[in-house]
């Protein structure tokens, strides 16, 4: 199983297990299955966007090699988080706009999405930092020799 399968597989049971926990205070019988399958839905969008994240953390190692392995989780976890929060951000944008909710700073609304979207993207972090793929030869190429500069000339 790769990274990917994982980082996936582990946002959809976390986005499941947030919805069951929303349920379990609420009073409505019957929807139980819909209410975990929308959990489960948003996990994966999340997940995805993720591994979104994740994929241009690979393809920044490339250009600028992690200088330990633990330099690489932190860098993959940050381009994760970050990816989700956008996802979130985008989100919360797009709600303001359609809904002409208040944007005032001393609103709750705005402080109540800026939580959850900081909360969202805390567990993201702390998910993928212990996901991140290894660092292997095969991931980080060398870096292209740099061409001199076209005015000056190499002695010798």
């Amino acid at each position: 199983m790769g990274w990917i399968s994982r980082e996936i597989g582990i946002a959809t049971g976390v986005g499941a297990i947030a919805s069951a926990s929303e349920m379990g205070g609420s009073d409505v019988v019957g929807f139980e299955p819909l209410v975990l399958t929308m959990g489960a839905f948003v996990g994966v969008v999340v997940g995805t966007v993720s591994v979104v994240g994740g994929t241009l953390a690979v393809q920044s190692a490339q250009v600028w090699p992690p200088r330990s392995a633990w330099c690489w989780r932190h860098r993959f976890a940050v381009c994760s988080a970050a990816a989700v929060f956008l996802l979130l951000a985008m989100f919360f944008i797009w709600s303001v706009s359609t809904s002409g909710m208040s944007t005032n700073p001393d609103s709750s609304e705005g402080a109540w999405f800026m939580g959850m979207s900081a909360a969202c993207a805390a567990v993201t972090y702390g998910c993928t930092i212990f996901l991140a793929p290894t660092v292997d030869s095969r991931a980080h190429p060398r870096r292209p020799k740099r061409m001199s500069d076209p005015g000056t000339r190499s002695s010798g």
